[in-house]
């Protein structure tokens, strides 16, 4: 996999021999590469993302299917009616409040409910945002609502430290350019977006809040 970026066959995704480097620092380290080779790479911040979802959510499935359990969780599988899945799964997405009414729906809504629970731990998934937004609300709940609210909109083809981050150029010059130069730099570099969003909320919070 993308032989342009590892000419040598090492140093992939999922590859590292370092047992002290964690995949997600290896991934770090190869988005902050200094010639920014793999910022600039159309595909590789998508396949990296995506390949953390899947294992995440491989090994939630697996800790969820242990070998005990697995023909209870196989025979499920296979005894779902597809039917009243997908009925189940339209009526859901036209907004309707779905409750089982019989043996067959209970089922499908079991089948959910694993599905849910082994993507609990997937970056970027349902279920997480949902657990997100449940502990959103036990805190407000313990603590209360906050009292006011805060929009961070940084226009980050305005400011030179994004520019900085989504150029080329090790050295901190950031000549001027035109507006529709900022955005092309900035469209073509979704990691520099993302650094710069974070660094703007990170020094807010300390000094701001």
């Amino acid at each position: 996999m993308f032989p342009w970026l590892f000419p040598f066959g090492l140093g992939g995704i999922g590859t590292s021999n370092i047992k002290s480097f964690s995949e997600s620092s290896h991934l770090n380290f190869l988005l902050l590469y200094h010639d920014k080779r793999f910022q600039l790479d159309p595909n590789f911040p998508l396949i990296a993302f995506s390949y953390q979802q899947v294992k995440a959510s491989s090994s939630q499935s697996y800790l969820l299917a242990e070998s005990n359990k697995f023909d209870e969780v196989s025979n499920q599988f296979l005894s779902i009616d597809k039917s009243v899945l997908q009925n189940i799964a339209t009526r859901i997405a036209n907004g309707e409040h779905v409750k089982p009414a019989n043996d067959s729906e209970i089922q499908c809504f079991k089948l959910l409910g694993d599905l849910s629970h082994a993507g609990a731990k997937t970056q970027g998934s349902i279920s997480s945002k949902k657990n997100m937004q449940s502990e959103i609300w036990s805190l407000i709940n313990h603590i209360g609502g906050p009292s006011w609210y805060i929009t961070v909109s940084p226009c980050d083809f305005k400011h030179p430290i994004c520019i900085y981050y989504a150029d080329t150029k090790e050295k901190f010059d950031v000549p001027l350019r035109t507006s529709s130069e900022c955005r092309l730099l900035i469209s073509n570099n979704p990691v520099a977006g993302a650094r710069f969003f974070h660094l703007l909320v990170n020094l807010f919070l300390k000094h701001v809040v």
